[in-house]
C-alpha cells in the first residue's frame, strides 16, 4: 500500500520569486527527504494587482477577525489557494504543501505515508492533516506515528491547530475548502482552523512534530503590522470583541464534533 499512497502524493512549496535563498533551501531538503517538489510561486504582498485584491472583503474583514488584513496576510491566502488549484489540476489523491521555511526532518517521506496510511485506516472521511502544530483540546486519538524513534499521538483535530507551515490535504478537501473560501476576509491559517473545526475532518497531532527555522517574517516584511500597544484601545476593544465571538464559536463546533465522535463509536 505504501508504494502506491507514494505515488498519489503531490508535493509543492510555496516560495516568494524574492526569497531564492529559501527556495533553494527547501528544494533541497525536499529532495533529500525524497520527494520532487513543484515550486508554487508565491502572491507577494508587496505588489499584489487589482485582480488579487478584488478576492479580498475589507469591510468582512473588519466585521469578522476585527481589523484589516495586511498584504502581506491577503498574498499569503492568495498563495495557499494557488497551491490548492494546482493540486486538483494534477491527478494526485493528496497534496502536500508546505511553506518554504519548513525544517525537514529524516525519514519525512515514510511520515507522511504512515500519516496518509493511518487517516484512511482509522478516519475515512479526512481532508486535511496539520504536520506542523499542536493541537488544542477537544482531541481525539487514533494512532501512534513513529518519527526518528520518537512517538507521537495522531489523531481527530476537532480544535484544528493555527499554521499553514505544513498541511497535508486530501482533493475532496482541496476541492471543498476552495468551494467556500474564495473571498478573503481572515488569515489563512484562521479560515483552515474554524472551517476544520466546523465539519470536524481535520487531523493533527497531540504535540508539534515538526519545527521552521525562519529568521523574519515575510509577511511583516510588507508593511509593518501595528502591536497592540500601538492600537488605539477602541480597536483593541473591537478586535478582542470578534476574537471572542470566534472562539466562541470555533469551541462549540469543536466540541459538537468531539461529542459527535464519540457518540458515532458508540453504534
Amino acid at each position: 500500500m505504501s508504494s502506491a499512497i507514494e505515488n498519489q502524493i503531490f508535493v509543492q512549496f510555496i516560495n516568494l520569486d524574492r526569497s531564492e535563498d529559501r527556495r533553494d533551501k527547501i528544494t533541497y531538503r525536499l529532495r533529500e527527504a525524497g520527494f520532487e517538489p513543484l515550486r508554487c510561486s508565491g502572491v507577494d504582498g508587496s505588489c499584489l494587482s487589482e485582480d488579487n485584491l478584488k478576492h479580498y472583503s475589507e469591510t468582512r474583514s473588519y466585521k469578522y477577525f476585527g481589523r484589516k488584513l495586511y498584504l502581506g496576510e491577503i498574498g499569503c491566502f492568495l498563495s495557499h489557494l494557488r497551491a490548492l488549484e494546482i493540486f486538483v489540476a494534477s491527478n494526485k489523491d493528496y497534496g502536500l504543501v508546505v511553506e518554504d521555511d519548513l525544517v525537514v526532518p529524516e525519514n519525512f517521506k515514510k511520515f507522511v505515508i504512515d500519516a496518509i496510511e493511518a487517516a484512511c485506516k482509522k478516519e475515512k472521511d479526512w481532508q486535511i492533516v496539520n504536520l506542523y502544530k499542536g493541537c488544542e483540546n477537544p482531541f481525539t486519538e487514533l494512532d501512534k506515528l513513529e518519527l526518528n524513534s520518537h512517538s507521537h499521538s495522531f489523531g481527530i483535530a476537532h480544535s484544528f491547530p493555527t499554521s499553514a507551515v505544513a498541511l497535508l490535504w486530501t482533493r475532496k478537501g482541496a476541492v471543498e475548502f476552495l468551494d467556500k473560501h474564495r473571498q478573503i476576509y481572515a488569515p489563512f491559517d484562521h479560515i483552515t482552523k474554524v472551517h476544520f473545526s466546523s465539519n470536524g475532518k481535520g487531523l493533527g497531532f497531540r504535540k508539534a512534530v515538526l519545527t521552521n527555522d525562519a529568521k523574519f517574517s515575510v509577511i511583516k516584511q510588507v508593511e509593518s503590522i501595528p502591536s497592540r500597544k500601538q492600537r488605539n484601545i477602541l480597536e483593541n476593544l473591537h478586535y478582542d470583541f470578534c476574537m471572542a465571538k470566534r472562539d466562541l464559536h470555533r469551541n462549540f463546533c469543536a466540541y459538537r464534533s468531539y461529542v459527535f465522535n464519540k457518540l458515532s463509536k458508540k453504534h
